[in-house]
């Protein structure tokens, strides 16, 4: 029944029966010395932190997974634009659905991998220090040659892969990366050098592009 009370309103009533018992023990320290006290104690000061700390974690992270969070930062501008763009990768891809478009960045940009969540968590601690330490690269460079795992995850196997010529031959080149998807799928975004650092002297925030009636499906 917990997952379906809100997390800010869990949040907000374990913060207020935590400050009423910190306040408790704080105006009346003889409470302490209560059979009751080292439980209260502990529900104070321990369980309702806990539980406030885990909340708000859970919220931000699932926040971080968003196309709008992953736009929001002024760099991410160009990229932003490329999924309406038809030529582009990343635009065939959320223009038909391919992948959830309110999470879209991080479907592709994830490692189809047991550790892949926290590897993107780590990257995107290196993606703050870059944004607000004021130099991203431009254009911007994956930390890492972008791997055939994350296409093959989802493409290999369907019915157009299967049939498109050459993939049949060059199935194994593709799963150990000797042939990269890149090599005949591109651009992937097409984000020219400059595009960035011009994108970045505004101040507007972005807003997350949406597709114009009669788009994919």
């Amino acid at each position: 029944m917990l997952e379906l009370v809100p997390g800010p309103l869990i949040s907000i009533v374990a913060t207020l029966i935590g400050v009423l018992l910190a306040a408790d023990f704080f105006f009346r320290p003889a409470r302490a010395r209560q059979s009751t006290g080292p439980l209260a104690a502990a529900v104070a000061f321990i369980a309702l932190p806990g539980l406030i700390l885990s909340v708000g974690s859970e919220r931000h992270i699932s926040q971080s997974k968003t196309t709008a969070f992953c736009l929001s930062c002024h760099e991410m501008h160009p990229y932003g634009s490329t999924l309406l763009d038809p030529e582009s990768i990343a635009g065939k891809h959320f223009a038909n659905r391919y992948v959830p478009r309110e999470a879209a960045c991080y479907t592709c940009h994830t490692e189809y991998t047991m550790y892949g969540g926290l590897n993107a968590k780590m990257k995107g601690l290196q993606h703050l220090i870059a944004h607000y330490g004021g130099s991203p690269d431009d254009p911007i460079k994956l930390y890492e040659p972008y791997s055939n795992r994350e296409c093959l995850h989802c493409h290999e196997g369907s019915m157009s892969f299967d049939e498109a010529i050459g993939h049949g031959d060059e199935i194994e080149s593709f799963r150990t990366n000797q042939v990269s998807c890149l090599k005949c799928h591109k651009p992937a975004h097409g984000v020219e050098a400059g595009a960035v650092t011009e994108s970045m002297q505004h101040t507007r925030e972005f807003e997350l592009p949406v597709l114009p009636t009669g788009g994919g499906h």
